[in-house]
């Protein structure tokens, strides 16, 4: 997502919930340090993108985890 520059890691996951028989897929957006608008940054994509996509089957989130991206391999 161009909108977090080469510096962040976008990760899509599929999400099981432990307790419920639930899943979904998530996208974290990760960075080595973190802007004090990242969650109004994530919400811009949401609120841009949750038209396309509201008519669909199933649950989509975008969030971030607040973890640092993971070393690729």
């Amino acid at each position: 997502m161009k909108e977090f520059g080469k510096n962040s890691q976008v990760s899509v996951e599929l999400y099981r919930d432990p307790e419920i028989y639930d899943r979904y897929i998530a996208i974290y957006v990760r960075q080595y340090s973190y802007d004090d608008d990242i969650m109004d940054r994530i919400d811009r994509i949401c609120n841009e993108y949750e038209k396309y996509i509201a008519d669909t089957g199933g649950w989509m989130i975008i969030t971030t985890d607040f973890k640092p991206p993971a070393d690729r391999i």
